[in-house]
């Protein structure tokens, strides 16, 4: 809109980000996942099928996150919270809300504390796990404090460039090993690679929070967009990236390493460069900032949403300091969190298909109609 030939933003997309902030921010939240215990974990269950496992889970969490899009789309100006809210009343959505809210806390924990023993062990291993920790935290709590536009912007800045480096560092790892290694396909048998696949959907169960950001984005056609080209990237990638560990050290060597992605990247040369993991690893750290800081963002909103405070954000230093503190207990913080987040994995399915049932029938029974 132009007012005396001055261009003037519309209010309504006001403090809003674009579809290419939008997917950034989905790309470098959820992209880490390769590069964590995950993969192990999967090639622990179902051998070298591990990644038609990833494949079977994304499948399927693209079904569920249709079926709930569809339905939190069909209401305007209306984001996953409140369609929630609107569809299972005050009393059970705000328990289903502080069920989202419990379970994004304990994954920030959870994933905190691996990253933290992460850096620690193939980086830093003389400099203390406190300061590693809170160092991070710093960074993310004013990261989180600043809001989602400069950290869309952030993440658009260095979208490009990080997804280069990661791409480039599989695509050498397939060229250094067997592809042989990748078969027989199913590995122990079709039915038990779906049976972990479909197990494993809550892989992608990050993409149910996004839809807490439908009135953030600035149109549902952007969100819409910006959603899906997200996901079929990440799908891909996480895809590529266990496909690239099975072809470079076979399944059983995987399965004794805590973090294939870091192994990798000391595996591999590129020319005169030897020392790979110089050029890899601060793009790793810039990505686990904004991870860190979208994680903290939504736990802000959720806090904000359970106890109908205004200002959320102003809970962001306690908040990431109770975190640090928490993922800091664990005497064999390891080997716990690797547990904890198996049994987490199983949950959180159940709980991403329960959830969408409940809805999709709520929305039924009330004589809803699909709008999008």
């Amino acid at each position: 809109m132009k007012l005396n030939g001055v261009q003037v933003m519309n209010l309504k997309t006001q403090g809003k980000i674009g579809i290419r902030e939008y997917t950034a921010l989905i790309i470098l939240t959820v992209s880490p996942k390769l590069a964590d215990s995950m993969p192990v974990r999967l090639y622990q269950e179902i051998g070298n099928a591990a990644w038609m496992g990833s494949l079977i889970a994304g499948i399927c969490a693209m079904i569920l996150f249709y079926i709930i899009s569809k339905i939190v789309l069909s209401y305007e100006d209306k984001n996953l919270l409140d369609v929630i809210e609107i569809l299972c009343g005050k009393f059970f959505g705000w328990m289903i809300i502080f069920i989202l809210w419990l379970n994004l806390s304990i994954h920030t924990i959870v994933e905190l504390g691996i990253n933290t023993d992460l850096v620690s062990t193939m980086y830093y291993r003389n400099t203390p796990i406190f300061i590693i920790c809170f160092a991070t935290l710093i960074i993310v709590m004013y990261a989180s404090i600043k809001g989602i536009q400069p950290l869309g912007g952030a993440a658009w800045i260095l979208l490009v460039l990080t997804q280069v480096v990661f791409l480039t560092s599989l695509i050498l790892t397939i060229g250094h090993g067997e592809t042989s290694f990748i078969y027989p396909l199913f590995g122990n048998g079709e039915w038990n690679a779906i049976k972990v696949g479909v197990k494993n959907t809550s892989i992608y169960f990050d993409f149910l929070y996004f839809l807490i950001f439908t009135t953030i984005v600035r149109s549902k056609k952007a969100f819409i967009r910006g959603t899906w080209i997200g996901f079929i990237i990440i799908v891909f990638e996480i895809l590529l990236a266990i496909l690239a560990y099975l072809i470079l050290f076979d399944y059983k060597a995987i399965t004794h390493l805590s973090f294939p992605y870091h192994e990798v990247i000391r595996y591999i040369s590129l020319g005169f460069l030897t020392n790979v993991e110089t050029l890899f690893f601060p793009f790793f750290i810039i990505i686990t900032f904004i991870r860190f800081s979208v994680y903290l963002y939504l736990n802000l909103i959720l806090i904000g949403r359970l106890f109908k405070i205004d200002k959320p954000r102003y809970l962001a230093p306690p908040l990431a300091t109770i975190y640090g503190f928490i993922c800091l207990i664990p005497m064999n913080a390891p080997f716990v969190f690797s547990q904890f987040k198996t049994q987490q994995v199983t949950f959180l399915t159940i709980f991403f298909f329960l959830l969408t049932v409940i809805l999709w029938i709520r929305f039924k029974s009330k004589g809803e109609k699909l709008n999008v």
